[in-house]
């Protein structure tokens, strides 16, 4: 089977840390997955994440999305304690970047409560016990 390759054509035409190859790899990593090559996919996940760390920078909102679907391919492939550790991530930059009522914050809490529901280390801060209160 073949794989991506760092001589890919998109590669070649834009370069590497071109915004449109990095969008080819997110593709990519779509694709292996659909297909059931989950640990071709997790590699792509995991350059994509590095590559949008390292081209945009910790804060920008695509490195936020690419740590998120690092998670969720962590979360498909049983390693939900690393993907629980991305999530934790996500949230806690999220919610500094957009504040607590943004829907990515939003979206991110939802899926660090579902991760943490399902791997039975569902945990509430005292914030969040305080508010529930009536």
């Amino acid at each position: 089977m073949a794989s991506y390759s760092s001589t890919s054509p998109c590669g070649r035409l834009f370069g590497h840390d071109h915004p449109d190859t990095l969008t080819v790899r997110i593709n990519l990593a779509i694709a292996y997955n659909d297909a059931g090559r989950a640990q071709e996919a997790l590699v792509l996940w995991e350059r994509v994440l590095a590559d949008s760390e390292r081209l945009f920078g910790h804060d920008h909102p695509d490195t936020l999305t690419a740590c998120n679907n690092l998670a969720i391919a962590y979360n498909d492939a049983g390693r939900a304690q690393e993907a629980l550790v991305l999530w934790e991530r996500v949230l806690a930059d999220s919610e500094r970047l957009f504040g607590h009522d943004h829907p990515d914050t939003l979206t991110a809490c939802n899926n660090l409560a579902q991760v943490r529901q399902h791997s039975g280390s569902v945990r509430l801060s005292n914030t969040a016990t305080n508010n529930n209160r009536t």
